[in-house]
Formats: structure tokens, C-alpha cells, sequence
């Protein structure tokens, strides 16, 4: 291959899309969206097979699905619920809504939240999709490194390799907001803003 070609092909892997991604802001309690990072932060390490085991069978009976469904949604909402019961107020404070589906919590920050600049901040949900199905992914943003490059919070996603909705384990994983995971297309990101 051409020095000129690999040059090409780099730029390309490189630029950000200019795509349909977006940002929504739903409003969160500050210690709610704190305590439930810290409750997340503890279930990262945990693995599980064919989804099966009790830490997957409480996300999904929170979520309100079968026990043994894919749970990368499952987990964050299980995060908002425990931090409630910990802070001793109603779940009514959780900003996302009850669902085992990345793709249901797109669709809430999008009606309901307020659209911004499409650049990560921390505790911002990246929502995945595989293209022309309802599947997809979501993790939360653990930190920002820059360049579109962030640390997340990852349910049901792999130790190693492999495809991400289909994974093993919880886990911390580097992810850029731009590009693809796996088959599946980024739609975009659901943040949230500081509320009383």
C-alpha cells in the first residue's frame, strides 16, 4: 500500500463523522448522580455466563425484564435505584427510565432532555445502536481523556474481545464518542445537568 493511501485511510480513522450524534441533558440530582456513580464503580469486576448470576438477575428484576436478558442498560438504571436507597429518596429522582435498553434511554434524553454541543462530560451515558434493529449498548463515562476518548463504566460488555452486548463481565473500558463498537453505530450521548 501507497505511503499516500495510509496516509488517507489514517485521516479518515481518524475525523470525526459528521453525523447525526447528538447530546441531551436530562436534570439529575448532584448526590444522586455521585452516589450512584459510586455504587456502579463498585460492580465493575463482576462476570457472570450467559448472563446468569445473581448480581445480572437483580439489575434485570430493577429494570423489570426477565433476569437472564442483556443488562448494559440494566446496570446503569440498577446504579440510579440502589444510590436512591442509599440517599433515602424516591425513585422518582432517577433520570433515566426503567428499561434493560440502551436504546429507550436515547429516545428519553432526546424527548425530554435538552440538546447541547456533542462533547463528553462525566456521568454521561454513550448510547450505541446496531443499525436498522432496536439492540445496541450504552456505558457511563467514568472520565474524559480528550479527542473524543473517554474511561467508562461498562455492564455486560467483555474482558478481552469479542462483541460488547454480548460480554461477560462489568468493566472499565476506553471507548471514543465517535466511533463505532463492534456493529453497532454511536447515536450519541445523555447527560445530565445539576437540579435540586
Amino acid at each position: 500500500m501507497s505511503a499516500i493511501r495510509i496516509i488517507v485511510l489514517i485521516v479518515i480513522l481518524t475525523t470525526p463523522p459528521v453525523s447525526s450524534q447528538v447530546r441531551h441533558i436530562l436534570g439529575c440530582r448532584t448526590d444522586l448522580l455521585l452516589e450512584s456513580e459510586r455504587v456502579i464503580s463498585q460492580e465493575m469486576g463482576k462476570t457472570e455466563l450467559n448472563n446468569d448470576a445473581s448480581h445480572v438477575a437483580l439489575y434485570n428484576t430493577v429494570a423489570g425484564v426477565d433476569r437472564r436478558s442483556p443488562y448494559c442498560a440494566s446496570g446503569q438504571y440498577y446504579g440510579f435505584y440502589k444510590a436512591c436507597q442509599i440517599l433515602g429518596i424516591p425513585y422518582k429522582y432517577i433520570p433515566i427510565p426503567r428499561t434493560a435498553l440502551a436504546y429507550n434511554v436515547f429516545l428519553h434524553g432526546k424527548k425530554y432532555g435538552l440538546k447541547t454541543e456533542y462533547e463528553a462530560h462525566r456521568h454521561d451515558l454513550i448510547v450505541w445502536k446496531t443499525p436498522g434493529k432496536i439492540t445496541g449498548h450504552i456505558e457511563r463515562v467514568r472520565n474524559v481523556i480528550g479527542g473524543g476518548w473517554v474511561d467508562t463504566y461498562a455492564f455486560n460488555t467483555t474482558r478481552n474481545v469479542g462483541n460488547p452486548r454480548e460480554g461477560d463481565c462489568n468493566a472499565i473500558k476506553r471507548r471514543n464518542i465517535y466511533n463505532p463498537l463492534h456493529r453497532m453505530q454511536v447515536l450519541g450521548l445523555v447527560g445530565f445537568r445539576e437540579v435540586e
